[in-house]
């Protein structure tokens, strides 16, 4: 019984590609979005670090 505690409980085969799909969409969107609110706080203050 060395084997016992070995291997890891499986999920279901569709849990990984919807996180996969889940993750794969998120990021693009949070980067683009946190990339948008710079650029706009950096052509109302007009200049980096608040010009």
């Amino acid at each position: 019984m060395p084997f016992a505690y070995t291997l890891p409980i499986l999920p279901p085969p569709m849990v990984e590609p919807l996180l996969c799909g889940i993750v794969l969409g998120l990021v693009p969107i949070t980067i683009l979005g946190l990339f948008v609110s710079a650029y706009n706080q950096y052509r109302r203050q007009g200049g980096m670090f608040g010009g």
